[in-house]
């Protein structure tokens, strides 16, 4: 891969790939390094590139719908609900196909012949993705926040205690009555608070709020007033839940994402990207398993 433009500190309008492809630390490297420097530098440097997985796609689909629909139809393309059947292997190896399998294969390739660059989503998951959009974009609360605002900016610092450059790239940033608000978009089986709590545990949101918080402010000048998270599920009723992570919750989780940059500097000055301690370590049986 060639090597990414350089850019300065500051806040950036730059495609996604040229993102990714940013040397500076991004919150998933910090969540990689704190289970250990083996796995932050085998999934940043050696990992063969797969294709998006399907739950990848499925998210790069909603957050357009969600975000940036005017830019809907330049990657994504539904499915005619009338359209016929798609042709099979055998129908288009066959030596005398039947009328029915001749117009199948007609309409098929002049379709995805005109729709080459776009991805196709299927006509039920097309009207699925329309009604989750659609229900995030209803919220009374987040309405307000939705009107006016950025998708996807890119923003890139240099952190003050290790001198390392980081970056993130917040959901939606928007300006509501001079307040600087910025909102996360999550997909959850159950947005309700405990087990959305569980699962902001579990995945790392709570450093994620404390690492963006901290990035913006450097890179933008302004520490957002604001932070939110807006939980939806993906099953009707498509139900939205808003979350702001509390103080407390963000200078605990802040401890986790430093400790990660200190390794991290520590790693670029031994060169040396360790795995897990090599000492032997007693294990107990669970405390949640326990009589």
């Amino acid at each position: 891969m060639n090597k990414p433009p350089e850019y300065e500190d500051g806040v950036h309008d730059i495609p996604e790939e040229t993102y990714f492809a940013l040397p500076h630390f991004s919150n998933s490297d910090l969540k990689n390094i704190n289970r250990s420097p083996a796995h932050y530098w085998y999934d940043k440097y050696e990992k063969p590139a797969d294709d998006p997985t399907p739950a990848q796609l499925i998210g790069k689909i909603l957050h357009t719908a969600i975000l940036e629909p005017e830019k809907f139809d330049q990657h994504f393309v539904v499915l005619p609900p009338d359209a016929p059947k798609r042709p099979t292997k055998a129908q288009r190896n066959a030596k005398k196909p039947n009328e029915a399998s001749q117009l199948a294969m007609q309409w098929w390739d002049a379709w995805e012949g005109a729709n080459a660059h776009r991805t196709i989503i299927d006509a039920e998951k097309g009207t699925e993705f329309k009604r989750i959009a659609d229900s995030i974009r209803a919220h009374p609360e987040l309405k307000p926040f939705m009107k006016k605002g950025r998708a996807e900016l890119s923003m890139l610092a240099t952190d003050p205690e290790t001198d390392l450059p980081v970056r993130c790239r917040p959901d939606w940033m928007c300006r509501v009555d001079k307040h600087l608000v910025v909102i996360d978009y999550k997909s959850a089986e159950d947005a309700r608070p405990g087990p959305f709590s569980r699962n902001a545990y579990n995945y790392g949101y709570f450093q994620q709020a404390a690492f963006y918080l901290d990035v913006i402010t450097w890179a933008y000048g302004q520490r957002p007033d604001i932070f939110l998270f807006a939980a939806f599920e993906k099953t009707p009723p498509y139900a939205v839940k808003l979350y702001e992570v509390t103080p407390e919750a963000i200078i605990r989780a802040g401890e986790g994402y430093r400790s990660a940059l200190h390794i991290a500097k520590a790693c670029l000055e031994s060169t040396e990207w360790p795995s897990y301690p090599t000492d032997i370590e007693p294990i107990e049986y669970p405390k949640w398993a326990k009589d």
